[in-house]
């Protein structure tokens, strides 16, 4: 898992960048870098990135300042290829024409790098995101606008990604896609925000966009097209965030993870608070975004909960509570076995799926699995519109 974020519009890109890779960092920190579009040195790409935590790139930053109204960030945790400097994002072509940040893999990277290889194209990493630069710059070569070298070589990529790029040619422009690993764009008057979650987009617009499985993104600030993979238009149907009330920041912590620790009693608390409604009998739990009847609840004889991690251990809680409260049968399954389990689902059958993210790959490939047998999903998120929520 790693962290992306992506700038174009009329405001220096760089401090976003930094500030965004900072809320990201939880999804990776052995190492960090961005990529920007340079007012000063003629549209030159100029990178900086950094081995090790992102204060090290920031560290980088005060030897050289770096700016430009459009780049992208990217900071990392390692699957193909040990952390270095040269494995952190981001990855260019040739004489800089092409910058790349990445989050997913690239399950035929290992063919398209042997392709490239033999027409005397020299890698510099030992990562799978390095060929998407040097395949969009190889078709560039044969003509094509950046949009369709971008939209081509997308075509070519098997495996789950969300990918951002800038390019020489196109100096004022951000592209990016997602399939199977989230992105979002936040709008902003003449500016356009990218990041693998809300976070670092919320302080600067409400307005969002959730990118949906294999969306394209072209944007200059001023003009955004959506298309599809193939370059088929859609419409760009933002949604209005109202998160005034959450923090995104350690608050003082030394880590994220003993945030989370510390506040989970508080934030429990608030949940309850949030969910009872009170009436003249006492109080009614109530969940507005499940739409639902009583009815349907009755049918359920079965229910399976599944998720990865620490959402696979949270399900054997959930287990317990439901198995105790509801004296139905409850069966617990890790998300990447689901499939491969071959549970007997029906109709009757309720399949719950937990993740924190929301885009958790294999647990999105349960449910979807769950509903093609007719199978009912609840979902327990913390990313509203990701899309495990969507497909609940």
């Amino acid at each position: 898992m790693c962290g992306i974020v992506g700038y174009t519009g009329k405001s220096d890109c760089v401090d976003y960048l930094i500030e965004g890779l900072r809320l990201l960092e939880y999804r990776g920190y052995d190492s960090a870098g961005i990529a920007v579009i340079s007012d000063k040195l003629l549209n030159k790409i100029e990178v900086r990135k950094e081995y090790g935590v992102l204060a090290n790139l920031e560290e980088s930053l005060t030897h050289g300042i770096v700016k430009g109204k459009v780049g992208i960030g990217h900071t990392r945790w390692a699957t193909h290829g040990k952390p270095t400097q040269e494995n952190a994002h981001p990855h260019w072509s040739q004489n800089y024409e092409v910058c790349v940040v990445h989050n997913g893999i690239i399950e035929n990277h290992n063919e398209l790098k042997e392709e490239l290889t033999s027409k005397g194209i020299k890698f510099l990493s030992e990562t799978d995101t390095e060929v998407i630069p040097h395949l969009v710059c190889t078709y560039l070569k044969t003509g094509l606008t950046v949009k369709e070298a971008f939209l081509k070589t997308l075509s070519r990529l098997e495996g789950a990604f969300a990918i951002a790029m800038i390019a020489k040619e196109t100096p004022d422009t951000i592209y990016a896609t997602r399939k199977g690993s989230p992105l979002i764009a936040g709008f902003k008057d003449e500016n356009v925000f990218l990041a693998s979650d809300f976070s670092p987009i919320v302080k600067h617009t409400r307005e969002v966009l959730y990118l949906e499985e294999g969306d394209v993104i072209i944007s200059n600030g001023t003009k955004s097209e959506l298309m599809d993979i193939k370059g088929n238009p859609k419409e760009i149907k933002l949604v209005h965030e109202d998160v005034s009330n959450v923090s995104f920041g350690m608050d003082g912590y030394e880590s994220y993870t003993l945030k989370e620790i510390n506040e989970q009693s508080a934030i429990l608390k608030r949940l309850i608070q949030l969910r009872l409604k009170k009436n003249t009998d006492g109080y009614n739990v109530v969940f507005d975004s499940i739409k639902t009847t009583p009815e349907i609840f009755k049918s359920i004889d079965r229910i399976y909960i599944t998720g990865c991690g620490t959402a696979y251990h949270a399900a054997y809680i959930g287990k317990y509570y439901l198995e105790e409260f509801l004296d139905l049968p409850v069966e617990v399954i890790l998300s990447s076995e689901f499939r491969y389990a071959k549970p007997k689902l029906n109709k009757r059958n309720l399949v719950i799926a937990v993740s924190q993210s929301g885009e958790t790959a294999d647990t999105l490939a349960s449910i979807v699995e769950a509903k093609k047998k007719g199978s009912k999903v609840l979902s327990v998120v913390n990313v509203l519109h990701s899309s495990i929520d969507r497909e609940s």
